[in-house]
């Protein structure tokens, strides 16, 4: 799912019947070094030099075994797969993955190591895309399903199987309809999810109405973080499948709505989503401004990485290069070092897109000393 999943909840938490997202930042964790680590590695494997980055996740992997808190070492499990994936390593992915205990970590991890295998081998995705929709449908936490089968129905619509994509979309409907003592926030963030993927299928009115419902509905929601985090994920799933109008009026009310989050963590990570969302939907002059007017450096950072990486995409190479130098600038503030490292590799990942690999080479490696 996208970012305010992470933002909501970085991990999955148990609680009862249901599998909840909680505000739990999987960096305020015992595993904060370890997906630090992990993203080091795979950028390094993927833009430096390939067996130096293995050398990095292996590293990491070690690390990952020893969390004792199980949910935590899962989400650094499932990340480490996904990286391993992105170097091309399936057999190291599909292992880690396979060993998830969380239905919806194994179900989504599959979803993406199959993404990858699009091209290449379109026969092995959808092989793994059936196990992951038959390991969703087996979790007891029913409320996970449908945004679940909707994620998985974006792939299926990436490998051009319409036809699937659309009867798990239609699952994902149904179901979504039966659930109830779902908290409306729950409601709305499935919705969201499924109205993205069903204007990916070519869906759009049927996507335009779920989401415009969702958005009236948003106006029930009483904490302004609720509020702004519902309708920043709905402007990010606009902007992305291609309605950037509706998407900047949508921002716009959660950028407003935000500024009465009483919590400055969660209004410095909800602006922080804000700002990226604002440039996934081409306005990347006000993206970095809002994304500059928060106090904490490390939001500003994640807000702005974003940004330059939505400018390369458009070929506005010399603006994202200016943006990533802030970055390297306001990483300096950032007194936590596990969050230091994480960006720092992440600019260096953009840094070496541009074909900066010499200055991306000597950020993973200043992120990797920060750890030591």
């Amino acid at each position: 799912m996208k970012h305010l999943l992470l933002t909501l909840a970085a991990i999955m938490l148990v609680s009862g019947a249901f599998a909840h997202r909680t505000n739990v930042d999987i960096m305020d964790t015992e595993a904060a070094r370890v997906m630090a680590l992990i993203k080091i590695g795979g950028e390094t494997g993927k833009f430096i030099n390939l067996q130096e980055g293995l050398k990095l996740l292996a590293e990491a992997k070690a690390s990952a075994g020893k969390i004792k808190n199980n949910q935590y070492r899962e989400v650094a499990l499932a990340g480490l797969a996904v990286e391993y994936a992105a170097l091309d390593k399936m057999e190291e992915a599909l292992q880690i993955t396979m060993s998830l205990q969380d239905e919806h970590l194994y179900s989504t991890n599959l979803g993406k190591i199959a993404s990858k295998l699009t091209q290449t081998n379109p026969a092995e995705a959808e092989r793994l895309l059936a196990l992951a929709v038959e390991k969703i449908r087996s979790t007891k936490h029913i409320n996970e399903i449908p945004p679940v089968l909707a994620e998985l129905s974006g792939k299926y619509t990436k490998l051009k199987n319409l036809k699937k994509a659309n009867e798990l979309l239609d699952e994902a409907l149904k179901r979504a309809e039966t659930l109830n003592k779902v908290a409306l926030l729950e409601k709305l963030q499935t919705n969201a999810e499924i109205g993205a993927n069903l204007i990916a299928a070519g869906r759009k009115d049927e996507a335009f109405a779920l989401l415009k419902k969702s958005h009236e509905l948003s106006a029930n929601l009483k904490k302004p973080f609720e509020k702004a985090a519902i309708l920043v994920m709905l402007g990010g799933e606009l902007a992305e499948k291609g309605e950037p109008a509706y998407a900047l009026e949508i921002l716009q009310e959660a950028y407003t709505t935000a500024k009465d989050i009483k919590s400055l963590k969660q209004k410095n990570d909800i602006i922080s989503e804000i700002a990226r969302n604002f440039s996934q939907a081409k306005d990347y002059e006000k993206a970095a401004a809002i994304a500059l007017e928060i106090s904490d450096s490390y939001y500003v950072v994640e807000g702005l990485i974003r940004t330059a990486k939505n400018q390369i995409k458009v070929k506005q190479y010399n603006a994202a290069f200016d943006l990533l130098q802030t970055c390297i600038r306001k990483s300096s503030e950032i007194a936590d070092n596990q969050r230091k490292a994480l960006v720092i590799a992440k600019i260096a990942a953009e840094l070496a897109t541009i074909d900066k690999q010499n200055e991306s080479a000597e950020l993973l490696k200043n992120a990797y000393k920060i750890l030591s």
